[in-house]
């Protein structure tokens, strides 16, 4: 499922968005570059996650991705606006 799953776009301002195989739940986490967890949440494929400046200010994220309690990807995020 590695080459399955997409976190788009990068960077991105607001919005980001998650494709995969249909009909599973995918697990985010981003993490600051301190490695603290910073927002996480749990979405079903195909779908939009919006993230509130307050919540996530511009900047460098490592995510990971996780489908049940299988991780999938990880990488590098940028927050811009």
């Amino acid at each position: 499922w590695v080459n399955d799953v997409e976190v788009f776009p990068n960077p991105f301002s607001d919005r980001l968005s998650i494709s995969g195989p249909s009909g599973v739940d995918v697990h985010i986490e981003i993490y600051n570059l301190a490695g603290i967890k910073v927002f996480e949440t749990t979405q079903q494929t195909f779908s939009d996650i919006n993230i509130d400046d307050a919540v996530l200010p511009n900047g460098t994220y490592m995510y990971r991705v996780a489908i049940g309690e299988q991780e999938i990807k990880t990488g590098k995020l940028f927050k811009v606006k």
